[in-house]
């Protein structure tokens, strides 16, 4: 009982930790479109799906499609998730350069962490009051 309470906690914790990469910092790291769904050979697909991802540099993306024919609907796919990434197509890749953080931007950031802390707070306090009604 004490291990399926830990484990579900855990998962509450990884599941942050998962959510809280896909925030962007000013720095690029693949996580912040990796999981971003594409309209793709009719289905939803993530960009990981479609395309390798690589950093050659702190700021910038290097999106490589392994099917050229997807790489528009890459694009639009990064556009239309509102992420505040500007992916543009350059021949055979997608480049994508993240832009320096602004105040405002990063006030809205620290708004939006502190939603998903206080999501996971409560995910874990449920967890917790359903343990030790269980244990009543």
């Amino acid at each position: 009982m004490i291990d399926e309470v830990q484990t579900r906690m855990q998962g509450a914790i990884e599941h942050l930790k998962g959510e809280l990469a896909q925030i962007r910092t000013g720095r690029a790291t693949p996580t912040l479109v990796s999981d971003v769904l594409i309209d793709a050979y009719n289905s939803k697909m993530m960009v990981k799906e479609l395309a390798g991802i690589t950093t050659p540099e702190p700021t910038v993306l290097l999106i490589s499609p392994w099917d050229k024919s997807v790489i528009t609907n890459i694009v639009g796919g990064i556009v239309k998730a509102n992420i505040g990434l500007n992916p543009t197509i350059d021949g055979d890749i997608i480049r994508v350069i993240i832009p320096a953080l602004t105040t405002e931007r990063r006030d809205q950031l620290i708004k939006q962490m502190h939603q998903l802390l206080e999501k996971y707070r409560v995910e874990v306090r449920q967890i917790r009051h359903e343990f030790i009604e269980m244990l009543r």
